[in-house]
């Protein structure tokens, strides 16, 4: 059975009403030269005294957005393609382009499988030299929810001959504000004076993060302590 996480966020400053918190994961992106973001995996509203609660477990899956890419914009994720470090037929993948819907002039792509050599916690992706350089194009991934269809958590910019390695070992950022279901945001405001949940370090699979009264945040085990 896949082990199942769950995250509880509790807002515990009096004083922080109608604030969006957002929740990022952040995979390790190596894509050279190219910076990633972050991409808002979940937000609610929470208001003082309330807690909120997600489940998910590791389930992965490839994506691209052709919807520009700078911070605020929305990652509009397509071409979902699952992925699954544990395989060697699933880790390692070409991202090419392919050939344009019925009646439309507009670029495509897709992810097709390179047969890589697993080691358990890494995803690789090869842009070919026909993914030209345009600088709406990224390549993300994504990390299921609820036991819903993966939506995008990091991204970094596509192009001829670039790579993108994601290792699979997430951590969570919790960050109180406006933040947008789905937006990018550069990595430094994401983990800047967030909560900050690392369950493998916590050593459990239940967590709940607080935010306190002074805006600084307590991030504790809840229960199901790792033996």
């Amino acid at each position: 059975m896949t082990q199942q996480y769950t995250l509880r966020v509790k807002n515990g400053n009096p004083h922080a009403t109608g604030q969006i918190f957002g929740i990022f994961t952040l995979p390790v992106l190596d894509s050279g030269p190219q910076d990633p973001f972050a991409i808002a995996w979940i937000t609610q509203q929470i208001e003082p005294t309330h807690e909120y609660s997600w489940n998910w477990d590791l389930t992965w899956a490839l994506t691209f957005a052709q919807t520009g890419f700078e911070s605020g914009v929305a990652f509009t994720g397509e071409g979902s393609q699952a992925v699954d470090p544990d395989d060697d037929k699933q880790c390692s993948w070409w991202f090419d382009t392919a050939p344009p819907p019925p009646g439309s002039n507009a670029p495509d792509y897709e992810f097709t499988s390179r047969h890589g050599q697993h080691d358990k916690k890494t995803i690789w992706v090869e842009d070919t030299g026909n993914v030209l350089y345009d600088p709406a194009v990224s390549v993300g991934i994504g990390l299921s929810l609820n036991g819903a269809e993966p939506t995008p958590v990091i991204a970094a910019q596509a192009g001829p001959h670039l790579s993108q390695t994601f290792t699979l070992t997430p951590t969570y950022f919790v960050k109180a504000g406006n933040y947008k279901q789905g937006a990018m945001a550069s990595v430094a405001d994401v983990t800047t004076e967030a909560g900050v949940v690392n369950f493998e370090a916590l050593g459990c699979y239940d967590a709940t993060v607080t935010l306190l009264p002074d805006n600084t945040w307590k991030v504790e085990c809840t229960q199901d302590i790792i033996t």
